[in-house]
């Protein structure tokens, strides 16, 4: 993906509200399952981390892992509000690589 293309994303990200929010017990099964389910509907979405996660949770890296299992990336990450995009027909990996 070039940089022209990242930064239409950025752009359209803005534009969104949150529809997914991560609270304390972080990047659940329930919570990664949502975030495909939506990613399948609108290939870019906004996903917000709540502080009650807390900067010791290690949720980036949690974040990490599930973007990575769902074969999506992160477009931008402004403290705890990020956009994930997946592009359409692109679902997560089955099995390993």
């Amino acid at each position: 993906m070039g940089m022209r293309d990242r930064e239409e994303l950025k752009r359209a990200g803005r534009d969104l509200r949150p529809t997914v929010q991560v609270g304390r017990s972080g990047f659940t099964k329930a919570v990664e399952s949502e975030i495909d389910s939506q990613l399948e509907r609108n290939e870019l979405i906004k996903v917000k981390v709540l502080r009650s996660m807390g900067p010791a949770s290690g949720w980036e890296d949690q974040l990490m892992g599930c973007v990575s299992r769902l074969g999506a990336f992160i477009v931008e990450r402004k403290g705890g509000t990020v956009i994930i995009h997946r592009p359409s027909g692109s679902g997560p990996r089955k099995g390993p690589i």
